[in-house]
C-alpha cells in the first residue's frame, strides 16, 4: 500500500506540527502489518518524526519541522498480509464497553449544540438501523455547510462551522463525528 499526501501553502510555514494516522495497526481482524515506512519531504533543514500509540491502539506519527518553504509531502508505504476474511463485528476497534464509550465522548471540536442535537434526533427517527443512521448522518453532514477555505481554522468546533455555514474538510469531519456520537 502507498498513501501520499501533499500540503501546498501560499507562503512559507514556520514551526509545523503535524499528527498523522496513516499506518494500520500491527494486527487487525483479517490482516497483519508486515512493514511500514513514512517519508517526509519538503522541509527546510531537519524535521523530527516520532511515533506513538493513541488510546485505541492506532499508530500516530508526529512530524515537527522548523520551516516548510512551499509544500510538504507525506508518503506512507506499508505491506499487509491478509489472514482471513473479517465478518460482522469482529472489526470493531473496542474490546469492551469502556473502550466503546471513549469513541462516543464529545471533544472540544465535536461538542454538540441544539442544531446538531436536532439533526441527530431527526436522523434517529427516520432510520431503521445503525447502518441507515450512519448513511443519513453522512448525507446530512455533507450538505450542512458549503466548502470555503479561510473561514474556519483547525481549532474551529463543529457547532461554529455549522453556525457559519462554511468550512473545509476538517469541519465536515467534525460535524459528522458530532452527529454520529449523538446517534451512539
Amino acid at each position: 500500500m502507498r498513501q501520499h499526501y501533499r500540503y501546498t501553502y501560499t507562503g512559507a510555514v514556520w514551526d509545523l506540527h503535524q499528527r498523522l494516522v496513516m499506518v494500520p495497526r500491527d494486527s487487525y481482524p483479517g490482516q497483519r502489518l508486515l512493514h511500514h515506512e513514512l517519508v517526509v519531504r519538503g522541509t527546510e533543514g531537519d524535521h523530527r518524526l516520532t511515533w506513538e500509540r493513541d488510546e485505541f491502539g492506532n499508530r500516530i506519527a508526529r512530524v515537527n519541522a522548523n520551516r516548510v518553504p512551499q509544500a510538504i509531502d507525506f508518503e506512507a508505504t506499508f505491506r499487509l498480509e491478509r489472514t482471513a476474511q473479517s465478518r460482522g463485528t469482529e472489526g470493531l476497534p473496542w474490546r469492551n464497553d469502556a473502550e466503546r464509550l471513549a469513541y462516543l465522548r464529545p471533544t472540544a471540536l465535536t461538542a454538540p449544540d441544539k442544531r446538531l442535537i436536532g439533526a441527530a434526533l431527526d436522523i434517529a427517527h427516520a432510520a431503521a438501523d445503525a447502518g441507515e443512521r450512519a448513511e443519513l448522518a453522512h448525507r446530512w453532514a455533507a450538505t450542512a455547510i458549503t466548502y470555503q477555505f479561510g473561514v474556519t481554522g483547525y481549532s474551529t468546533p463543529a457547532a461554529m462551522a455549522l453556525h457559519l455555514g462554511r468550512g473545509v474538510c476538517q469541519d465536515y469531519a467534525h460535524i459528522l463525528l458530532a452527529v454520529l456520537r449523538l446517534l451512539n
